[in-house]
Protein backbone atom coordinates (compact mmCIF):
# COMPACT_ATOMS: atom_id res chain seq x y z
CA UNK A 1 0.00 0.00 0.00
CA UNK A 2 2.92 2.23 0.53
CA UNK A 3 3.74 3.06 -2.53
CA UNK A 4 0.68 4.84 -3.72
CA UNK A 5 0.04 9.03 -2.80
CA UNK A 6 -1.77 9.24 0.10
CA UNK A 7 -4.41 11.40 -1.90
CA UNK A 8 -7.29 10.58 -0.78
CA UNK A 9 -9.53 10.78 2.44
CA UNK A 10 -8.74 10.01 6.13
CA UNK A 11 -9.35 6.44 6.22
CA UNK A 12 -7.12 5.82 3.07
CA UNK A 13 -4.52 7.35 4.82
CA UNK A 14 -4.86 5.68 8.16
CA UNK A 15 -4.59 2.52 6.39
CA UNK A 16 -1.14 3.34 4.32
CA UNK A 17 0.22 4.96 7.88
CA UNK A 18 -1.10 1.14 9.73
CA UNK A 19 -0.28 -0.97 6.74
CA UNK A 20 3.25 0.00 7.57
CA UNK A 21 3.83 -0.64 11.00
CA UNK A 22 5.67 -4.12 11.29
CA UNK A 23 3.58 -6.84 11.31
CA UNK A 24 0.23 -5.49 9.78
CA UNK A 25 0.97 -6.26 6.34
CA UNK A 26 1.50 -10.19 6.75
CA UNK A 27 -1.12 -10.58 9.21
CA UNK A 28 -3.87 -8.90 7.44
CA UNK A 29 -2.12 -10.78 3.77
CA UNK A 30 -2.51 -13.92 6.06
CA UNK A 31 -6.25 -13.31 7.25
CA UNK A 32 -7.26 -12.59 4.04
CA UNK A 33 -5.29 -15.74 2.37
CA UNK A 34 -6.56 -18.23 5.25
CA UNK A 35 -10.38 -17.00 4.96
CA UNK A 36 -11.02 -14.77 2.24
CA UNK A 37 -11.03 -11.89 4.47
CA UNK A 38 -11.20 -7.86 2.97
CA UNK A 39 -8.24 -6.43 3.83
CA UNK A 40 -10.07 -2.91 3.35
CA UNK A 41 -12.78 -4.18 5.95
CA UNK A 42 -10.14 -5.30 8.54
CA UNK A 43 -8.33 -1.84 8.49
CA UNK A 44 -12.40 -0.30 8.41
CA UNK A 45 -13.06 -2.19 11.82
CA UNK A 46 -9.59 -0.95 13.21
CA UNK A 47 -10.14 2.64 11.72
CA UNK A 48 -13.60 3.01 13.68
CA UNK A 49 -11.89 2.15 16.81
CA UNK A 50 -9.80 4.45 16.53
CA UNK A 51 -12.47 7.07 15.42
CA UNK A 52 -14.18 6.37 19.11
CA UNK A 53 -16.87 4.64 16.79
CA UNK A 54 -18.20 1.03 17.90
CA UNK A 55 -19.35 -0.94 15.00
CA UNK A 56 -22.25 -2.96 15.43
CA UNK A 57 -23.69 -5.40 13.70
CA UNK A 58 -25.67 -3.87 10.92
CA UNK A 59 -22.90 -1.40 10.08
CA UNK A 60 -20.07 -4.23 9.32
CA UNK A 61 -23.12 -5.90 7.11
CA UNK A 62 -23.82 -2.95 5.41
CA UNK A 63 -20.20 -2.51 4.73
CA UNK A 64 -19.54 -5.52 3.25
CA UNK A 65 -22.30 -5.35 1.54
CA UNK A 66 -20.90 -1.80 -0.28
CA UNK A 67 -18.04 -3.37 -1.08
CA UNK A 68 -18.69 -6.89 -2.02
CA UNK A 69 -18.99 -6.24 -5.65
CA UNK A 70 -16.25 -3.81 -6.52
CA UNK A 71 -13.76 -6.36 -4.20
CA UNK A 72 -15.24 -9.49 -6.39
CA UNK A 73 -15.64 -7.88 -9.61
CA UNK A 74 -12.33 -5.63 -9.51
CA UNK A 75 -9.70 -5.96 -6.82
CA UNK A 76 -10.00 -9.85 -6.71
CA UNK A 77 -9.09 -10.28 -10.81
CA UNK A 78 -6.29 -7.63 -10.38
CA UNK A 79 -4.81 -9.35 -7.47
CA UNK A 80 -5.27 -12.87 -9.26
CA UNK A 81 -3.71 -10.87 -12.54
CA UNK A 82 -0.58 -9.62 -10.41
CA UNK A 83 0.27 -12.55 -8.63
CA UNK A 84 -0.11 -14.35 -11.60
CA UNK A 85 2.14 -12.13 -12.95
CA UNK A 86 4.69 -13.21 -10.49
CA UNK A 87 5.84 -16.01 -13.07
CA UNK A 88 8.29 -16.43 -15.64
CA UNK A 89 6.71 -16.66 -19.15
CA UNK A 90 9.05 -18.01 -21.92
CA UNK A 91 9.65 -15.44 -24.86
CA UNK A 92 8.62 -12.59 -22.59
CA UNK A 93 11.36 -10.15 -20.90
CA UNK A 94 11.35 -11.03 -16.86
CA UNK A 95 11.69 -6.77 -16.82
CA UNK A 96 8.67 -6.43 -18.91
CA UNK A 97 6.65 -8.63 -16.94
CA UNK A 98 7.84 -6.99 -14.14
CA UNK A 99 7.01 -3.58 -15.06
CA UNK A 100 3.87 -4.43 -16.70
CA UNK A 101 3.60 -6.39 -12.72
CA UNK A 102 4.50 -2.77 -10.97
CA UNK A 103 1.22 -1.00 -13.75
CA UNK A 104 -1.12 -3.62 -12.56
CA UNK A 105 -0.05 -3.28 -8.83
CA UNK A 106 -0.68 0.63 -9.25
CA UNK A 107 -4.19 0.20 -11.12
CA UNK A 108 -5.17 -2.22 -7.71
CA UNK A 109 -3.87 -0.32 -4.99
CA UNK A 110 -5.98 2.64 -6.95
CA UNK A 111 -8.97 0.34 -6.70
CA UNK A 112 -8.79 -0.12 -2.92
CA UNK A 113 -7.90 3.29 -2.51
CA UNK A 114 -12.12 3.61 -4.03
CA UNK A 115 -13.50 1.24 -2.09
CA UNK A 116 -11.78 2.66 1.07
CA UNK A 117 -13.44 5.87 0.06
CA UNK A 118 -16.94 4.11 -0.53
CA UNK A 119 -16.21 2.58 3.46
CA UNK A 120 -15.57 6.62 5.09
CA UNK A 121 -18.78 7.36 3.47
CA UNK A 122 -20.29 4.44 5.75
CA UNK A 123 -18.39 5.21 9.55
CA UNK A 124 -21.45 5.63 11.52
CA UNK A 125 -21.24 9.23 13.05
CA UNK A 126 -22.21 7.94 16.61
CA UNK A 127 -19.12 7.72 19.21
CA UNK A 128 -18.90 4.53 21.49
CA UNK A 129 -20.28 5.72 25.11
CA UNK A 130 -15.97 5.73 26.00
CA UNK A 131 -16.53 2.81 28.38
CA UNK A 132 -14.58 0.47 26.01
CA UNK A 133 -10.41 1.16 24.92
CA UNK A 134 -9.94 1.60 21.21
CA UNK A 135 -8.18 -1.94 21.20
CA UNK A 136 -11.40 -3.51 22.33
CA UNK A 137 -13.67 -1.71 20.12
CA UNK A 138 -11.46 -2.94 17.42
CA UNK A 139 -11.90 -6.55 18.54
CA UNK A 140 -15.12 -6.64 18.89
CA UNK A 141 -15.66 -5.25 15.39
CA UNK A 142 -13.17 -7.53 14.10
CA UNK A 143 -14.90 -10.47 15.63
CA UNK A 144 -18.29 -9.25 14.02
CA UNK A 145 -16.84 -9.44 10.60
CA UNK A 146 -15.16 -12.61 11.21
CA UNK A 147 -18.85 -13.90 12.46
CA UNK A 148 -20.35 -12.31 9.57
CA UNK A 149 -17.69 -14.32 7.48
CA UNK A 150 -18.18 -17.87 9.05
CA UNK A 151 -14.78 -17.88 10.38
CA UNK A 152 -14.41 -19.35 14.15
CA UNK A 153 -10.83 -17.56 14.82
CA UNK A 154 -8.28 -19.89 16.22
CA UNK A 155 -4.91 -19.14 17.88
CA UNK A 156 -2.99 -17.94 14.28
CA UNK A 157 -6.18 -15.29 13.60
CA UNK A 158 -5.56 -14.19 17.40
CA UNK A 159 -1.49 -13.41 16.63
CA UNK A 160 -2.83 -11.72 13.33
CA UNK A 161 -5.56 -9.70 15.23
CA UNK A 162 -3.00 -8.98 17.75
CA UNK A 163 -0.56 -7.48 15.09
CA UNK A 164 -3.56 -5.26 13.87
CA UNK A 165 -4.26 -4.08 17.09
CA UNK A 166 -0.55 -2.84 17.73
CA UNK A 167 -0.75 -1.40 14.63
CA UNK A 168 -3.41 0.64 15.32
CA UNK A 169 -3.01 1.84 18.60
CA UNK A 170 1.13 2.01 19.22
CA UNK A 171 0.99 3.79 22.32
CA UNK A 172 -1.51 1.08 23.91
CA UNK A 173 0.54 -0.79 26.42
CA UNK A 174 0.85 -4.62 25.38
CA UNK A 175 -1.60 -5.63 28.38
CA UNK A 176 -4.06 -3.66 27.18
CA UNK A 177 -3.90 -5.31 23.65
CA UNK A 178 -3.74 -8.77 25.68
CA UNK A 179 -6.89 -8.03 27.80
CA UNK A 180 -8.86 -7.06 24.20
CA UNK A 181 -7.82 -10.08 23.38
CA UNK A 182 -8.82 -12.58 26.72
CA UNK A 183 -11.68 -10.27 26.96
Amino acid sequence: MSTVSTAGGRFWTFSLEVYGRPGVAPACLALQDRHGLDVNLLLFCCWAAAQGVRLDHRAIVDAEAAVAGWRNQVLKPLRSLRRRLKREFTGFPAADIAALRDRVLAVELEGERLAQARLESLLPAAAADGSETGPVLALRALRLYFRLEGVDPDDVDDRDCQALLAGTFPDASQAAISAALSG
